[in-house]
């Protein structure tokens, strides 16, 4: 395995330009020069600890909060500085240059805005320390995106989503057959009583409820099921997986998505089918037909969400779903007169609102009375933190990849079987992120970002190659 994630690395003993193919990278090298077999065999073990420490990243990025319920909080953050310390250290013993000018200037734009919110922020110690976060995870989305070719990155996002399904089901099956009770975070097991919403394990896998696995929560662990099946298709197609692997993880996958039993990840399956679908639809049409076909198939999936969108009530009863968003609706209605208040620039960045804020502690209480933190729409929550100018750098970020990765995608479509995986993704991303925040934080940021990097420098080489798929 260590070796199959080390052929994903961008070769280290060339000169690159800004942007490749898909099995080349996205930063710039120093010539090449001669190695001495002692620094060979270093720059290999930098080249192993590399590709694992990004694997733990996107781990920690996905499944923080299973971290978080066995080390505590600010624990966590140690163990995710340590990950990134690692991280860091190998790509400077692989022989690495990043070119930084390669990050995405509306990703630059977004992320400074979270930084400079600090000086208007109604909570300025909590802006400080998440705008941080906010850059780290940023730098290394950036970092990552140089090191790996797309194959590698689709590999590295495998490996860390089997392991997160591993763990959870490992610690479903404990819970279930050894403890056979609801299992609480361990930094709460000495608290007299916990709120119903905070146990890790509900004990559930055997008794027909949704399970929570490893993060703690049904709907990411649902999304990570399938975020991973995307990434097992890309992978078949691209014969770089075998069939029977890559049916085993789609059943486990599969199962998954039965057990958590998520409104939102459902819908998100049925976006990608739409998508592959269409791609299907236009490959095989002739290359004359193939930009009006794709065109009016765009136009058909936007009437299509909208006409979800008009007739939701109907959707969510099919789904077994509250016509409300589950309660969604109730947190935007009074979230939105708040961001009234600071309509141009937010009320300043925050992974998480502050419960320990009064106005926050009880302004949207959950079922255990816990308070609610995030918006749970990810273009909400930035027009509220960060205002006009932060959700308009959000729709903007959404856009431009949007127009890229179909560009790449169309481009690809005959001789590069992974060009899809990107678009793919990047509807997945979106479609969570109308009942989720998760798309401007943690794993889902990492993840966009890398893409958004990656894009960003597979099209400029497309503007000045546009056979570069057909060398692929």
């Amino acid at each position: 395995m260590t070796q199959s994630l080390r052929d994903g690395l961008v070769p280290v003993h060339g000169f690159f330009t800004a942007a490749f193919s898909p099995h080349q990278g996205a930063v710039a090298f120093e010539q090449p020069r001669s190695y001495s077999p002692i620094e060979s065999q270093r720059e290999r073990v930098a080249s192993n600890i590399l590709v694992w420490s990004i694997v733990a990243m996107f781990f920690i990025g996905f499944a923080g909060q299973g971290i978080r319920n066995i080390v505590g909080m600010y624990q966590s953050s140690i163990v995710m500085a340590g990950v990134f310390a690692l991280f860091i250290a190998a790509l400077y013993m692989s022989g690495r240059t990043i070119r930084w000018g390669n990050t995405p200037p509306l990703i630059a734009a977004f992320v400074l805005l979270c930084a400079l919110s600090v000086i208007w922020s109604q909570y300025p110690g909590h802006t400080a320390a998440f705008a941080v976060v906010q850059v780290f995870a940023t730098v290394t989305a950036v970092a990552i995106a140089s090191c790996l070719t797309l194959r590698g990155i689709i590999q590295s996002v495998v490996v860390s989503f089997q392991a997160i399904l591993i763990a959870s089901y490992a610690l479903e099956l404990f819970v279930a057959v050894i403890l056979r009770h609801k299992l609480a975070p361990i930094p709460m097991w000495g608290m007299d009583t916990v709120p119903e919403l905070h146990y890790w394990v509900n004990n559930a896998l055997f008794k027909g409820g949704a399970i929570q696995g490893f993060m703690g929560n049904r709907n990411p662990f649902s999304f990570v099921a399938l975020l991973l099946l995307i990434c097992l298709w890309a992978q078949w197609r691209d014969q770089q997986r075998s069939l029977a692997s890559s049916l085993t993880w789609a059943a486990i996958c599969f199962l998954t998505l039965a057990l958590t039993r998520s409104a939102t990840t459902t819908l998100c399956v049925l976006a990608c089918f739409l998508v592959m679908a269409c791609f299907s639809i236009v490959r095989r049409q002739p290359q004359s037909r193939r930009r009006s076909v794709g065109t009016l198939l765009l136009i058909g999936l936007g009437v299509l969400a909208a006409l979800l969108v008009i007739f939701y009530p109907a959707v969510a009863k099919l789904l077994n779903k509250s016509t409300d968003f589950t309660g969604r609706g109730k947190i935007w209605r009074i979230l939105l007169p708040m961001w009234q208040e600071h309509p141009i620039l937010g009320w300043g960045w925050t992974i998480g609102w502050p419960a320990s804020d009064p106005r926050f502690a009880t302004l949207i209480p959950r079922a255990d009375k816990t308070p609610t933190t995030q918006a749970h729409n990810a273009f909400i929550e930035a027009l509220f933190q960060l205002g006009i100018v932060g959700a308009f750098l959000l729709v903007a970020i959404l856009a431009v990849m949007i127009y890229q990765s179909m560009r790449i995608a169309l481009a690809g479509l005959d001789v590069d079987r992974s060009s899809q995986w990107p678009v793919t993704i990047l509807v997945t991303l979106i479609g969570q992120s109308l009942s989720e925040s998760r798309l401007l934080f943690e794993g889902n940021w990492l993840l966009l970002v890398v893409i958004a990097t990656w894009l960003g420098a597979r099209s400029r080489e497309l503007s000045t190659d546009p056979h570069v798929h057909e060398r692929s």
